[in-house]
Formats: C-alpha cells, structure tokens, sequence
C-alpha cells in the first residue's frame, strides 16, 4: 500500500523526465553504494556533533502509534512544469536554509552589536546601528566566542538579498569546565575578521527578550533543545541540521530528525483565534500569507514518510535522496518556518567547521540547491540539462526530491508526551554522550 502521492513518480517519468537508475547511469551520474542495510548503531556520540537529549524532538524516531496524515503536495504540474499555481510547493526548485552553527567555546569572545536586521536588499547588516529602545544609542547583545578569521556574510551586505541567518553558538566552559550555555542570535552578520558581529535578536538562558521559560528549552546543549532564534516558530538553530560529515558516500544513517522551510501559500490560513502552528513551535509566520485549507499543514508541523511506503517503490536515482528517505521515515523533519517563493528548503550547517554546500558538491558532483525563476530554467529544472553556469546536472536529484516530499505526511499526534507519535520507536534512542 502506497502514499497516492507516489504517483507523481509515475506521471513524471512518462512527461518525458527519465526515472530509475538507468537515466542516473545515462546522465553520467556515479551510483555510490546504499548505506549498508546493518549499519552500525552507535554506541557513544560527540554531544558537539549529536546534541541534545535522547528524548529531544530532534532525537526521537517515529513510534509505532504515529498517525499519518497525506500533505497532498504536488512539487509541480507535470503536464505543465510552468503552471503558476499557488498549490505547487516546488515549481522553482529546492534550496538550502543557512544554519549557522559555531560551536567554538574556546575561541576568542567577540562583540555582537544590534543591527535592525531588516530583509530590505538597500539594508546593511553588518553595521552597529542605534537601537529605538536603547535611547538611540547603540546596544551591546552579547559577547560570545567565534573565531577571529571567520566571516559569515552572505545576504547581509547592501544591494544583496537577505537570508534569515539564524545563528548558533555555545559559551565558554562553567566552572565544571563543560561547554554547555548555547546563544540563539537572529540576522547574524560577521563581515570581516577580527571584528565585531552583529544581530537583530539574542537568546540564551541569561540573555534575550523571549519569555525564560521559552529560552531554558533551549539553551542547554545536553538538553531539551527546543527554543532558538528560528524564524516564526522559534525553534532550535542546532537541531535537525545536517551536520558536516553526514550525507556521504558509504556514510551512515542520518539518526536524527531533519528540518524544512516550505511555501507560505501552502500553510493553513488559521480562522481568527486559531494557532497557524503547533508543538512543538513557540508561534508561527503571520497568518494573512497563508493560503492553505489543511489545518494539518502548519508551522512545527512533524513530517515522515509513512511505514506503508516502500522506499525502493520511489525509484530514487541519487544516493542522498535514499538517504535521505530513509531519515525521513524513521525520524521525521520538523517544519520551522515558511518561505514566500515556490520552493522547498533544508536545513544545513553553515560555519566555521565549513559549508555543507561544498561538502555534498565534492561528494557527489552537484550542488544541493537548484532554484529558477525563467520559463525556459523551469522547464529544465528536471531535465538531465548540464547547461547551467556551473556545468552540473540536477535534474535526477530534483526529480528524487520531487518524488520524496510528494509522498510527506503529517505526523498528527506528535505531541510533548508523545513524540514521534508514541508507541515502539523505529530505531534505538540515541547512545549516551561519550
């Protein structure tokens, strides 16, 4: 028994888009081995590179108990890859959202200055600016350790688009001499070395204007690791990133949940009164944006593939995309927040660790993200077309994608008692902190 979603593989296929692995092998593509089927649980974990409690959102697998509920999302039309309408997730490809991610308590302590953040492309963000509610002077946020030569500065500088550059970083040592106090800031910019950061926003367990009881969820490393500087639902920066080291050739399995932007026109416009979200988000992105009639498809919403889906039923063609289906099976992907463009997003370490972007290109020859907005780049977006400015051909990886968020459900009864929607977890909680 199939998601009537994996259809679409099928309607796909016969508009002309070759599926299977025999168009990957024909476009050139190399085929790494499936992570082994006894892939090894682990039996310790570095808490810097698997976080949080055993029982966090983001550590939990799906339980037995779980109640699917189908998304319905179409990627696109495939009788028509251009067709305008509002319900089509991914009409314009797929993207990455920056998780950035520096957890360097060790490193020199660095001034984060108030910046407006704004997502006006005139803005600057990498200036100190006077705050209003500082009496128009400008306001110290925090002092927390990033490395001297590290810069994050893309989407930040005047005359660029802006990204939501939601930031992670951790503290020195307490006096027991563990790193464990992490500092959420929102509209992080770095702009050159050895300089001051800055941000619009701050939270940790000493810091930020967000209720305490929202911050203490968030803001201990070998914890809950629920709150953070998220966008609309205020969840967690750290969690549910693909991390550097993950999602490669011959790689083990992804043990923990993933995280997703997806289309604001496709969330449920929520009647007056109601939530346009639910737990584990602290709130949602403004209601009057969406456009959706499903009050299952909201903000902090738990996506998974169902256990009814085969994954070899996909007919994926690339190896990160089986990787990825079976994470989603087993763990899920929380959504944290929403995007105005027809696209679909996920979550990546960004940092001074490196950039997971080049990572995947090097692994596998194409880059993660491919997203147009020309009729003509549309058309080809799931094509085997290597005419793109960086040679490269996603069309097999964009067509998996197609086909795997075709096929989310809703996880309904995911809740603070049950998550992953109770009952027997797929897979082993996570092993103690080494």
């Amino acid at each position: 028994m199939y998601s009537r979603r994996s259809v679409l593989t099928a309607v796909v296929a016969a508009a002309g888009v070759a599926a299977g692995a025999e168009a990957a092998r024909a476009t050139g593509l190399s085929l790494a081995p499936a992570a082994p089927v006894d892939d090894p649980f682990p039996t310790s974990r570095d808490v810097f590179q698997w976080p949080f409690a055993r029982d966090s959102i983001w550590n939990m697998p799906i339980g037995s108990a779980a109640r699917y509920h189908d998304a319905g999302f179409q990627p696109l039309n495939p009788a028509d890859p251009l067709a305008t309408g509002d319900q089509y997730i991914a009409r314009n490809g797929y993207r990455i959202e920056h998780e950035i991610i520096c957890l360097r308590p060790d490193a020199p302590l660095t001034d984060v200055w108030w910046n407006a953040g704004s997502f006006n492309e005139a803005a600057d963000r990498c200036t100190i600016m006077d705050d209003p509610s500082n009496g128009n002077r400008p306001r110290l946020l925090d002092r927390i350790p990033i490395p001297s030569n590290w810069t994050f500065h893309e989407g930040t500088n005047a005359g660029e688009g802006k990204v939501n550059g939601c930031f992670c970083g951790i503290r020195p040592a307490d006096g027991s001499g563990t790193a464990r106090e992490l500092v959420g800031l929102f509209a992080f910019a770095r702009c050159a070395p050895g300089t001051h950061a800055a941000a619009r926003m701050v939270s940790s367990s000493t810091t930020g204007n967000w209720p305490l009881s929202w911050r203490l969820t968030g803001s201990d490393i070998f914890g809950e690791g629920r709150f953070g500087e998220h966008g609309g639902t205020h969840l967690s920066v750290l969690g549910g990133a693909l991390r550097l080291g993950e999602l490669r050739p011959g790689g083990g399995r992804i043990r923990h949940a993933l995280k997703l932007i997806l289309p604001q026109r496709v969330q449920w416009h929520a009647p007056d009164g109601a939530n346009n979200w639910v737990w584990p988000a602290f709130n949602g992105d403004s209601n009057s944006g969406n456009q959706g009639f499903d009050q299952h498809v909201v903000q902090g919403a738990l996506y998974a593939l169902p256990p009814t889906l085969e994954l070899a039923a996909l007919g994926l063609e690339t190896e990160p995309a089986r990787q990825i289906a079976w994470t989603l099976q087993n763990y899920g992907a929380y959504c944290v927040d929403t995007t105005p463009a027809q696209t679909c997003a996920v979550g990546v370490e960004v940092g001074p660790a490196g950039d997971f972007r080049e990572q995947f290109r090097a692994d596998w020859g194409f880059p993660m993200e491919r997203h147009v907005y020309t009729n003509p780049n549309i058309a080809r977006l799931r094509q085997d077309y290597s005419g793109w400015s960086d040679g490269a051909n996603t069309g097999p990886w964009i067509r998996d994608l197609d086909r795997v968020f075709s096929n989310l459900h809703v996880i309904t009864n995911n809740g603070p008692n049950t998550i992953g929607g109770g009952g027997t977890p797929r897979q082993p909680l996570a092993p103690p902190f080494a």
